[in-house]
């Protein structure tokens, strides 16, 4: 968790030496932002080691995500934004790909701190903007322990790799229902470095702005 704080706090840091560095006062915006995650199956079948690795994929499923964002206004078009996230885990159904035993699985939540740039074109009440950036993603859990169908008692450890970096693109528009405040909503495509597998997912999400 220290790592996500340290890399949310330097985004903060960069967004407010960005305004600062253009010579006026800074036009800052915060979101909040919940909806679903969208995750890809991961892992691979070839990494299945009997009574080491008797699961090692996990299947495509769905999970609520919620955060917030600080973003700052470098123009017209062009803006900043850093944030902190999180997604929930979700129950999924393991196999073993040598005799189609199954065990019933809680995959872990995430913790996630990002900065990202942001284009816009402003059309009036609402602005359209595309987005890219990274950042860090955390899992967050304890070992599991469970009984598959078969009758097999079977022990799941916390991943090695606990803290990866990300990527991510995407896009959404703002609506203006005020001067200092509106609506908006993204989707975006977000990549996690992990080992074995990496992992794919889609956000769909909308929320509220104001402009301070």
């Amino acid at each position: 968790m220290r790592a996500l704080f340290k890399i949310l706090t330097a985004g903060l840091g960069l967004v407010l030496l960005a305004g600062m560095s253009f010579g006026q006062l800074p036009r800052f915006e915060i979101s909040l932002l919940g909806g679903i995650a969208r995750v890809g199956a991961f892992g691979d079948a070839a990494d299945y080691a009997a009574g080491v690795n008797d699961f090692p994929t996990t299947p495509k499923y769905g999970a609520a995500s919620f955060g917030g964002l600080l973003g700052l206004s470098l123009g017209r078009h062009f803006g900043l934004e850093a944030g902190l996230r999180y997604q929930t885990g979700a129950d999924v159904v393991l196999t073993d790909p040598s005799d189609e035993d199954t065990v019933s699985f809680k995959t872990l939540a995430h913790f996630s701190a990002v900065l990202r740039a942001v284009f816009a074109l402003p059309l009036g009440p609402v602005r359209l903007y595309i987005l890219g950036g990274g950042g860090l993603d955390m899992l967050s859990g304890d070992a599991q322990s469970g009984v598959t169908a078969y009758g097999y008692a079977v022990e799941f450890e916390k991943p090695d790799q606990m803290i990866r970096p990300l990527v991510e693109a995407g896009g959404g528009l703002k609506l203006a229902l005020g001067l200092h405040f509106g609506l908006r909503a993204e989707a975006r495509y977000e990549f996690i470095f992990a080992d074995p597998g990496s992992i794919k997912t889609l956000h769909a999400e909308g929320g509220i702005f104001v402009r301070i």
